[in-house]
Parts: C-alpha cells; sequence; structure tokens
C-alpha cells in the first residue's frame, strides 16, 4: 500500500512539474515578442519621385494710368489729294485708308520699271544663249534658277580645240604635223577659253541688270504704296487736316488718331525681376473692386535715373473708366523657375538655414543637403544637390534621422503581410 501511494504522488509531481514549466515557456515566449516590439525601430514613410516642373510666381506693383495712345499721321508724299474716307469722330482700324494722292507719275514710274526688268531679262535671255544644251537651241533663261553649263556648246568646243591640240603635239612628236599647225590649234584654243570667259562676263552683268531692275520695280512699287495714306492703329479720327482736290504738302500732319480704348499703365520693377518679364505678358490691373486685362508692351533696357528702377508699360484694352493719371494695382509673372526640380514643402527640413532632405536609399533614410529657391505653399525649387527621379521621404516623422531603416507605406507592408501568409 505504501509503495502504491507513493507512486500516485511522483505522478502527481511530475504533472504539476510539466504544467509549471509550460507556463514559464509561455511567459518567457511572450516576454520576447513585447521585447522584439520594443527593439523595433523600423520608420513607415511615404515616398516621391523628384520631378522637373516649372514656378511662376506672380508680383504685384502699383502703375499709373496714362492718356491713351495717339498717333498723327503725317504723308510722306506731295501732290494733289484725289479722295478723303473719313471725318472727325470716324472710327478707323489699323490699315484702313485715310486718303488717297494722286498717283498718275508713280504708275508711271512703276510701268517703265517693269519694262526695265522685260529688258534685262531678254539680255539675259541673249547672254546665256551660249550656254544652251547642244542641239535644242535657245531656251528661255532665267537668272532665278541654277544654270546646267554640262554639255553646252562652248564646253563641246572647248573639248574639242583641247583634243585637237593634244592630238597636234603629238603627231608633231612622230612628225606628222608641222609646227604652224600645232601653232593654229593652240591658238584656237586659247580663243575658245577667251570666248567662254566673255560669255561668263556677260552672263554675271546680264544678272545683276536683271537684279537692279528688279530693285527698281520694288522700289517705285513702294514709293506707289506713299500715295494712299493709312492709319497705323485702330481707333477715332481727332483730326482731318486734307481736303479733296487740294494740294497737300509732305511732312505736315494730315490726321490725328487717338485710341479711345486703350490705356497705358506704367510700373517699376528690378533688375532681378526684368528678365522674367517678355512682351505680350499678361498683367492684370485692380482699380476698386474691377479688374482689367493687359498685356506688357514695352520693357525699359535703362535704369530710370528718378527711381533706380526699370520702368514697364502695359497696354489695357475697354479701359475707358480708369482715369488718367490715378494709381491701381498691377499684378503679373515676376518670378519664374523652369524645368527645375520641384519638391513638396513638407519634404523640406531647415537646420541653421541650411536645407536638407531625406532620400529613401536601399531600405534607409539618407540625409541629403540641398539647395532651394524659389517656393510657394505646395512646393520649394530644389537647385542642386537633388537629381530627377530619386525617392524623397515626405511627410515628417520624429524617428526620421539619417541611416534610418524605413519602410515605404503601402509597398513593404503589402511585401511583409504576404510573407506573414505564406508562412502561416
Amino acid at each position: 500500500m505504501n509503495n502504491g501511494k507513493m507512486i500516485v504522488s511522483n505522478k502527481r509531481v511530475k504533472t504539476f512539474l510539466c504544467i509549471g514549466i509550460c507556463i514559464t515557456l509561455l511567459g518567457l515566449t511572450g516576454c520576447a515578442k513585447e521585447a522584439t516590439a520594443t527593439m523595433n525601430t523600423t520608420v513607415t514613410v511615404d515616398t516621391q519621385a523628384a520631378e522637373t516642373g516649372t514656378l511662376e510666381l506672380s508680383g504685384t506693383y502699383v502703375g499709373t494710368i496714362s492718356d491713351a495712345e495717339t498717333v498723327v499721321v503725317v504723308p510722306q508724299v506731295s501732290g494733289k489729294v484725289e479722295n478723303v474716307y473719313v471725318s472727325v469722330g470716324d472710327t478707323v482700324t489699323s490699315g484702313e485708308l485715310l486718303c488717297k494722292f494722286d498717283d498718275t507719275s508713280a504708275r508711271f514710274n512703276v510701268s517703265n520699271a517693269q519694262s526695265s526688268y522685260s529688258s534685262a531679262l531678254a539680255g539675259y535671255s541673249s547672254a546665256t544663249a551660249k550656254y544652251s544644251q547642244s542641239g535644242e537651241g535657245n531656251t528661255t533663261a532665267n537668272p532665278d534658277s541654277s544654270k546646267t553649263k554640262t554639255n553646252t556648246l562652248l564646253e563641246d568646243q572647248l573639248r574639242l580645240a583641247e583634243d585637237n591640240y593634244n592630238d597636234m603635239k603629238t603627231l608633231f612628236d612622230i612628225g606628222a604635223a608641222s609646227q604652224s599647225e600645232v601653232d593654229d590649234a593652240y591658238n584656237n584654243l586659247i580663243s575658245v577659253q577667251a570666248n567662254i570667259k566673255s560669255a561668263e562676263a556677260g552672263i554675271e552683268s546680264a544678272e545683276a541688270s536683271v537684279q537692279a531692275a528688279k530693285n527698281s520695280i520694288d522700289s517705285a512699287e513702294y514709293q506707289l504704296s506713299l500715295y494712299s495714306v493709312t492709319s497705323p492703329i485702330s481707333g477715332t479720327v481727332e483730326a482731318v487736316n486734307v481736303t479733296a482736290n487740294n494740294s497737300f504738302a509732305a511732312g505736315n500732319d494730315a490726321f490725328i488718331i487717338s485710341n479711345s480704348q486703350t490705356k497705358t499703365v506704367t510700373f517699376y520693377v528690378t533688375d532681378t525681376v526684368l528678365p522674367v518679364l517678355q512682351n505680350g505678358q499678361s498683367v492684370t490691373v485692380t482699380n476698386g473692386s474691377k479688374n482689367y486685362i493687359g498685356s506688357i508692351s514695352e520693357i525699359g533696357i535703362a535704369v530710370d535715373v528718378s527711381t533706380g528702377l526699370f520702368k514697364v508699360k502695359a497696354t489695357i484694352e475697354n479701359a475707358m473708366d480708369l482715369p488718367n493719371g490715378i494709381d491701381v494695382e498691377l499684378q503679373t509673372i515676376s518670378y519664374a523657375a523652369k524645368d527645375s526640380i520641384l519638391v513638396p514643402c513638407d519634404a523640406v527640413y531647415f537646420d541653421n538655414g541650411d536645407a536638407y532632405i531625406f532620400v529613401a536609399e536601399d531600405g534607409k533614410a539618407v540625409k541629403t543637403e540641398i539647395s532651394v529657391s524659389l517656393y510657394d505653399k505646395d512646393v520649394i525649387v530644389v537647385e542642386s544637390g537633388l537629381h530627377e527621379g530619386q525617392e524623397i521621404i515626405t511627410g515628417w516623422s520624429a524617428s526620421l534621422k539619417d541611416g534610418a531603416v524605413i519602410k515605404i507605406a503601402g509597398i513593404d507592408e503589402n511585401i511583409d503581410n504576404d510573407s506573414t501568409q505564406g508562412e502561416e
């Protein structure tokens, strides 16, 4: 009986020992997991590739409204005025005919110039006749087309003369030709060469005559155009000083045209802004609650002595209600960085004024110093230190340091999940 009890007691002891060991192992396993979780320093981050783009920033200036554009039309010819086509108060467009002078003499000059051109073409045709293709006769010459001198009559003659001269020398060497025959062949060759040079000189002279005749036509036609006086701008006729069937002398004011729909705003910029501005660049002018759209029409190239800045003018359409002399607010693009690397502002850090970012490389965060310039509320221009395509870490984390192990959100997490599911 005692032995039996002892056996029962030993079994119970063993059972209790097994239970205790299991509990201990479970506790150790839990501690190990907690320790692993506590020691895990991987930082989950968002990244994006560095890309190039353009950042443009607008500047605000004070501009002054000036008088509408006004031009004085001064004829360049004298003579009898045949017709006047406008009156004071009329609205005209740029290029519209205002008046016309008697152009009989000018038309006669154009006709003479055209006749001279025809004569020059005939002379050119005659000069090039010797260069017509063999057996085809004379063709119509055109100084504007390239001349084909291959297989021409004169060149055929030159080849025959050269061959004849060489043959005579060969015959003379064997005693089959006399010295006089050789001399005759040589003289014939010299004569043909002289004819070719003369013909070429004649062609060059004829070409010069044709060009001079063309220039005369252009000049005569230009002079003819001056007898029709047109408006240089669109606007309103303010004054008319010519009358039909009366003479008018060149150099006097014939018409005054003003563009009442257009105003000019003048503003001043620094030398750093000046290179960004371009003729035709859009501007927005604000007066009270009303905006006006215009475009830059004049950019100064010298410093204004009174301001130390560069004067810029812009033209504003449909601004009749803007009084002359008032100051207005003007906005236009003043700063621009083209084809530059742009990164989100929240990806850039500063330390004592020095800028840096973190770049994702081989699963780690790499602190990278950069130089920056323009910026707005969203992006900043990186001038150096970063290349297009590099993965930059966006957003902020207290654990983000140089060399920190990183996990890219949405990418590395999916890989970890796939690995866990595979182990299960």
